[in-house]
């Protein structure tokens, strides 16, 4: 299994502390981190690490691109939905990952709060310790997390709640964008829209940024109770 992200405490990172929207303490020592291994973009709730290390919160409700290569046909992309729920700003409800034309979709059932994949035929699989979708997809199990990878460029690591950590490949040379960031080393220049247009947090807000990375009718206002 690739080094990711992991939820414990061995490492913090560092809090901005810039404007509303990017995070203060109290919300960046949510998320703690392997420093060695691939570039890593975090999702924990509204908590958002791009790969390149800026940190900010969202909390959306609708289904957005949080990684895929900018060729006019990607070969790979993630898309998570978040929805609002009474209890938190909202979470991670939904994932999926698209690879070569095939695709795989991790939710939580709720009704019975269990981990469920189906593929892109909507056919729900079964998850043991491994098993396969198409050439390109492969998914582990090791009795904590769920591991979905490529084998050659994108791992997606998920905790089978709300967690999910994306890594990319420290090789990999295909230009990326997205709510991860474009995995450059420069984490000032992460909040560009799907236009390519860099975000200036003093005249927009992460609100403008994110509506850029929506997918066309995603958008759900109501509250998930499960």
């Amino acid at each position: 299994m690739a080094p990711y992200c992991a939820i414990n405490n061995m490492f913090t990172l560092n809090s901005t502390g810039i404007a509303n929207s990017i995070l203060s303490p109290g919300d960046s020592s949510r998320l703690k981190f392997l420093p060695s291994g691939p570039p890593v973009c975090i999702i924990d709730g509204d908590v958002h690490r791009t790969f390149d290390g800026f940190d900010y919160t969202y909390s959306g409700y609708c289904t957005y691109t949080m990684v895929r290569d900018s060729r006019t046909h990607p070969t790979f992309f993630v898309i998570v939905e978040h929805k609002f729920h009474p209890d938190v700003n909202a979470r991670l409800t939904e994932f999926t990952v698209w690879v070569k034309g095939r695709h795989i979709t991790g939710r939580i059932n709720p009704q019975n709060m269990q981990p469920l994949f189906t593929d892109e035929n909507n056919i729900t699989i079964s998850v043991n310790d491994e098993f396969q979708v198409g050439p390109d997809i492969v998914v582990n199990y090791d009795g904590h997390n769920y591991e979905i990878t490529d084998r050659n460029t994108l791992t997606v690591i998920w905790d089978g709640l709300y967690r999910l950590v994306i890594t990319i490949d420290k090789n990999n040379l295909s230009k990326i964008i997205g709510m991860c960031g474009n995995n450059d080393g420069d984490p000032g220049n992460d909040l560009r829209t799907r236009g390519g247009i860099l975000i200036d947090l003093e005249h927009s807000s992460i609100e403008d940024y994110a509506r850029t990375w929506e997918v066309t009718n995603s958008c759900y206002l109501g509250f998930v109770l499960a």
